[in-house]
């Protein structure tokens, strides 16, 4: 922002001192000389007027000679006619001698001086009446902007700032542009460090009512300019609109005028050549990028490039200034570089952003290679790492670029290269015989993501096929986090064990127990959530993070070789084995081909090459591809479905899959020659495949199922199995979340059965069995959920139903561990499942005829697992009695010929006594060898009625403009205050957000007093939210006033319903201003680590301070700063010493702020920290403390400022510090002292 410069302040400052010396005997010496002029002439003013009826006019006066200004103040002059009781009536006359400097206007005796904006400078001012004349010297001083800076963003945190230019320097006046889409504007202003008192408002025309408003802007916070107080735009509005920001110090007030202007967004580019085909262009489109570059070759006549608008206003698309007709513009090439400037907008008043695309149009060459063997695949990629295919034979590439290559064959080791274009040329390529040999098979029950390699997963094993005939086998945590590279992932079965990875290890583990058997390291992570290791050959390959994979042998687990992608991101795909060749895509970009085998056997983890790549601009993420005999199919997230050549990676077809259904979110299936996918717009798409093996884009058919959908279906016999979820605008997943069931027919049309309900997202692949289907005609469907107890569904599903078969609905969820269940389940020949929680927990469930179907307790008026129906399922189990309980009966119900032992004793009745509240018993089921087992954990009601917590916030979201609580919390205080600054007139209310230690406590709000809409006694309704996996309750509490305080009651009422303990809470404005002083003898004593300084504070509130080197900052930091990276203590009101820590030894600037209770900073301070010398260093105080003014513990020219000010205005200052010369008074001499030793000390 514009402002005088330093250097130029410094001189004008040493002349303002002597025209104000000067200036203090000025006007007395002008009024002696009229005098004199008088008295030589014999005349005196009473003898004239008395001797006359006329008295003549003899000089004029000002009542100042001198000026001192600075630019846009505004000063008044006032003129005295001589002598004041002539009877002459003159015409008065002001002028300037330079307007640009300083501008007169007078009104008779009294004139308005302004000295505008600009450069400042001097200038005299001249009143005339008649022959005589009086003068006044201005000397302006540029005013520096007393905004600093002044940031506009799209939210609180300001990480998405908006565009702010500068009309020109000085002027005050931008523009501000807002993307067209947003509603939301937050502005943080900053004053400079020596402005003080000033105060910022915003002024504009509220966009709703058509109202002025004003809205008050504190100084380094951020507020909305969106909001109830007034709301300066709307979503789509594209009118602009005027922001006027106001800064008012005393009289003076500094206008910035911002012109807010809408910007319209390009929503997406497409580019393709004169023959159709896709070109690439980087980076990848985003509307908020707007350079992009593109390579074509000279043998391209034209590009056809595709243009939409962001939004729905953006109508006008053009390029060069050209319309882009329904967004299409062709774009003639010429040889060279192209600029091309492409806008999307309504054409009228929006301001497009600006979209630069750069055309190079590179000179041609054509390269054949030819290999040895002659079947080799051979792979040539450009510099972007776009793969480059051959056109009848040979390659298309640009003269002076460099290429790399890959040339792989079975048996042989894997060539890769580069080579620089130059001219036309023929290459040949002999590849090695590798060494490699083939590992040792084994048995693989469940060797890949899915069980078939149609990508299904269809198994004939007997499943538990009810709630009552499923047990928890085994289960068991594999590492303590439950994010996407430390939690388990899903397994697969191979040589009679589970292998899976967890973090860095991948595991073989015991079915039957769960136990570890097996663990090697690998070379990173695995990405847990979304893959798991895949078998072939006998080899596991494991996909990892960071764009590898890492291959091992099967039986020992030993390291073969490691890929790592050329662009990265993780493994998000399940990887394809076919026919020697191992299929992966990158969620950064490329699906890639690799040769399976282990081609340098000396080498553990041999570096693996790519035999070809496909980019996609959006990547592969949740997807999974699907080989035919001559053809791979795999969807991209760019909304492409690819069909390529699996050998060579050639590109045989891509298919735009329509807007509507967006982009895939499933791996490709396959079923009678049809592929099936789902998508992100919960649509399910199917594509019939031609009898070469390419896509039948004619009869593809499309169905729309839901919100949105995430697992690959399953299809068996015409029947299509897929879980879905609603989605909202926004692209947040929510209820209804449905299980489907889609009838085809013979010609692939599909249509919904039906759907059913369920609780929890369906996010996994199902997993069906066909083991029951001559019993009952059914087949038993099950999915997963990723909701938090990891619930797993049963559809029992036969041709012809509408609705689900008897039997259907929760098959299994447990309550003992956190993190969703979402990956597939994994089923041995046994009926055994297996399942993978987020958690880090794997749960192993078979089959069982035993099952606790119920209990009963007599007395103690019990609540059994929270008080919901009693889960037979789970192992473990807690009741809840009244408190005094000793003894109760339990009486267990369960099948026929099924016997209890209750704590080792039989009998399904048993007597229990509790000791000091509670009791353990341990309960066995057994028949026919068979045996399970439950626990009970059994308890009195608690007497607790503490609270664990209390906080409150000024937003809906705890954590928002959190509240600082007078005292701080402690669970045996009862009574607090709580405090914000502001004026309140909108009245928005508090949100108080109690927790009480026992979980079983009920917390009740009632009002006291002061309440909107509330009498005392009234209690208060909680809504509740989510944070950090946490349902808080919420207390809304909007203030009846704006200047008195809310009262509200926090009732705690313990479990056992009689012990209750109440906390009063007052919320109310506080306006008092923090303010922080410490001399320049500051500190008091040094220590290596800390420091001990004297300050003064005018409230109790918090000290914010921070430590640096006195070159890391240049400036005093802002206080979000401080609150951020700074340290914090409690401080009392009053003069105090405060020990900080966080030192080094060396000297260092120490930043002080002080917040208020109210939240409310004061100005920042320094205080300069000398070297640590050893021992506890006392400080060497300055007894006078002289010219430090302003006390922020230095001296510089903005106390020089503030002395003058004081003395110029005859207010109060500190005589100890502002009396240099000690005669007893303060005044310019003073500042001229104090100048002196500002300047001569640098």
């Amino acid at each position: 922002m514009a402002g005088g410069q330093k250097k130029k302040n410094k001189g004008l400052a040493w002349l303002l001192t002597c025209i104000l010396a000067v200036s203090a005997v000025f006007p007395q010496m002008v009024y002696a000389d009229v005098m004199q002029e008088t008295e030589a002439a014999g005349i005196e003013a009473s003898d004239t007027a008395s001797e006359e009826e006329t008295v003549l006019l003899e000089g004029i006066r000002l009542n100042t000679t001198s000026l001192i200004m600075k630019t846009g103040e505004q000063k008044t002059l006032m003129a005295t006619l001589l002598p004041e009781n002539t009877t002459e009536q003159p015409e008065i006359l002001w002028s300037s001698t330079d307007p640009d400097v300083v501008q007169v206007a007078g009104d008779g005796t009294t004139a308005v001086v302004t000295a505008p904006e600009g450069e400042g400078g001097t200038a005299v001012i001249t009143v005339t009446a008649g022959d005589y004349t009086a003068s006044c010297r201005v000397l302006v001083t540029v005013q520096e902007p007393m905004l600093e800076s002044m940031i506009f963003m799209q939210n609180s945190s300001g990480s998405n700032r908006y565009e702010l230019t500068e009309a020109e320097e000085g002027v005050r006046e931008y523009t501000l542009r807002v993307p067209e889409s947003t509603n939301v504007v937050y502005v943080r202003p900053q004053l400079r460090d020596d402005v003080q008192d000033a105060q910022i408002t915003a002024k504009f025309t509220d966009i709703t009512s058509g109202e002025e408003v004003s809205v008050d802007l504190p100084t380094d916070e951020v507020t909305s300019l969106t909001s109830s107080a007034g709301r300066l735009l709307k979503a789509y509005n594209i009118q602009p609109v005027e922001l006027t920001l106001e800064v008012t110090e005393g009289s003076y007030t500094e206008v910035h005028k911002i012109h807010v202007v809408r910007g319209t967004y390009l929503g997406s580019l497409q580019i393709t050549d004169d023959e159709g085909g896709e070109v690439a262009y980087t980076p990848t489109f985003k509307k908020t990028v707007y350079e992009y570059s593109v390579h074509v070759p000279s043998s391209r006549k034209y590009l056809q490039m595709q243009l939409k608008g962001a939004e729905k206003t953006s109508t006008v698309l053009t390029v060069n200034g050209e319309p882009a007709e329904q967004g299409s513009y062709t774009l003639p090439l010429t040889e060279g570089t192209m600029k091309v400037v492409m806008q999307a907008g309504d054409g009228e008043v929006a301001s497009p952003y600006s979209y630069i695309l750069t055309v190079y149009v590179d000179t041609i060459c054509y390269v054949s290679i030819a290999t040895d063997p002659e079947d080799a695949v051979v792979a040539v990629y450009d510099a972007d790492k776009v793969q480059v295919d051959p056109k009848n034979g040979r390659y298309e590439l640009i003269k002076g670029q460099t290429y790399s290559y890959t040339v792989s064959a079975p048996g042989y080791q894997t060539e890769s290269g580069q080579f620089k274009v130059s001219a036309d040329e023929e290459k040949k390529i002999t590849l090695k015989q590798s060494s490699g040999d083939q590992q040792e098979d084994v048995d693989a029950e469940w060797g890949g993501y899915w069980k078939t390699d149609d990508n299904l997963n269809i198994v004939d094993a007997p499943m538990p096929g009810s709630l009552s005939s499923a047990e928890v086998l085994w289960k068991q945590q594999y590492g303590t986090f439950g994010n996407y590279t430390n939690s388990i992932s899903d397994g697969i079965l191979v040589d009679g064990k589970i292998c899976c990875f967890q973090g860095n290890e991948l595991l073989y583990l015991d079915p039957v127990t769960g136990e570890t058997l097996t663990k090697v390291k690998m070379r990173d992570k695995g990405n847990s959530a979304f893959t798991k290791p895949l078998y072939a050959a006998g080899m596991i390959f494991v996909p990892l993070t960071n764009g590898r994979i890492q291959a091992f042998n099967a039986k020992t687990l030993k390291s073969l070789w490691l890929y790592t992608d050329i662009i990265g991101g993780n493994t998000a795909t399940a990887l394809r084995y076919d026919s020697g060749y191992l299929y992966a895509g990158f969620a950064d970009g490329n699906l890639v081909c690799l040769f399976a085998g282990d081609e340098d056997p000396e080498q553990t983890e041999e570096d693996k090459t790519a035999v070809w790549r496909k980019y996609d601009s959006g990547g592969y993420y949740r997807t999974g591809v699907y080989t035919g005999e001559t053809y791979l199919y795999a969807c991209g997230r760019s909304g492409n479905l690819y069909c390529l050549n699996k050998k060579t990676g050639q590109t045989v077809q891509t298919v735009k899959l329509p807007d509507e259904t967006g982009i895939a979110s499933t791996a490709i299936c396959q079923d009678q020659g049809r592929l099936y996918f789902a998508t992100e717009n919960g649509y399910l798409c199917s594509y019939p495949l031609a009898e070469d093996g390419t896509i039948d884009t004619e009869h593809a058919q499309v169905l729309s199922v839901d919100g949105t959908i995430f697992g690959t279906p399953v299809i068996y016999e015409g029947r299509i199995y897929v879980g879905s979820a609603g989605k909202d605008r926004y692209g947040t997943v929510h209820n209804p979340y449905h299980l489907n069931v889609i009838q085809m027919d013979m010609d692939g049309n599909m249509a919904l059965a039906y759907q059913m309900t369920i609780d929890g997202c369906p996010k996994g692949t199902p997993t069906l069995t066909t083991a029951y289907a001559k019993e009952d005609g059914y087949v038993y469907v099950y999915f997963t959920t990723d909701s938090s107890n990891g619930g797993i569904y049963l559809l029992k599903d036969k041709a012809g139903l509408t609705q689900p078969g008897e039997g259907s609905g929760l098959f299994y969820q447990q309550s003992e561990v956190n993190g969703s269940g979402s990956g597939t389940i994994l089923t041995d020949s046994k009926g055994n499942l297996y399942v993978r929680y987020e958690s880090g927990w794997m749960y192993a469930i078979k089959s069982s005829a035993l099952y606790l179907e119920d209990v009963k307790i007599s007395e103690g008026n019990p609540v059994i697992d929270n008080g919901g129906a009693f889960d037979g399922q789970a192992q473990n189990h807690t009741v809840v009695l009244e408190a005094g309980t000793s003894e109760i009966t339990m009486n267990f119900q369960v099948a026929d010929g099924v016997t209890v032992t209750v704590n080792g004793q039989e009998g399904a009745s048993r007597k229990v006594m509790l000791q000091d509240g509670t009791a353990e018993v341990e309960v066995v089921l057994s028949k026919d060898g068979q045996t399970r087992q439950y626990s009970f954990q059994i308890r009195t009601k608690s007497s607790d009625a503490t609270l664990e917590t209390l906080q409150v916030s000024f937003s809906s979201i705890v954590y928002v403009m959190e509240m600082e609580l007078e005292p701080a919390f402690q669970k045996n205080v009862l009574e607090y205050n709580s405090s914000l600054y502001g004026d309140g007139e909108d009245r928005e209310p508090y949100y108080v957000w109690p927790i009480a230690s026992d979980s079983k406590a009920t917390v009740k709000v009632t009002v006291v007093s002061g309440v909107d809409g509330c009498a005392a006694g009234d209690e208060i309704e909680a809504a509740t939210a989510v944070f950090d996996d946490q349902v808080r309750a919420r207390y809304k509490v909007r203030p009846s006033s704006e200047n008195k305080p809310a009262l509200i009651n926090i009732e705690v009422t313990a479990e056992d319903g009689k012990t209750t303990k109440d906390y009063t809470l007052k919320l109310f404005r506080d306006n008092e201003a923090p303010k922080i002083t410490a001399g320049t003898n500051a500190v008091v004593t040094r220590t290596e680590k800390s420091a001990r300084i004297r300050i003064n504070a005018n409230m109790d509130g918090y000290l914010y301070y921070l430590f640096a080197d006195k070159e890391d900052y240049s400036k005093i930091p802002p206080a979000n700063e401080m609150k951020t990276n700074g340290k914090r203590i409690a401080i009392k009101k009053g003069e105090q010493t405060v020990e900080l820590d966080g030192l080094h030894s060396g000297e260092g600037v120490m930043y002080l702020y002080e917040m208020g209770y109210s939240q409310r900073f004061s100005n920042g301070i320094q205080v300069d920290i000398p070297e640590y010398k050893g021992g506890d260093t006392p400080v060497d105080p300055d007894p006078s403390g002289k010219g430090d003014i302003n006390q922020d513990g230095i001296v510089d020219l903005t106390d020089v400022a503030v002395l003058l000010d004081a003395v110029t205005e005859g207010t109060d200052v500190s005589l100890e510090i502002a009396d240099m010369n000690e005669d007893g008074v303060a005044d310019l001499t003073d500042v001229a002292i104090l100048m002196d030793q500002v300047t001569k000390d640098g």
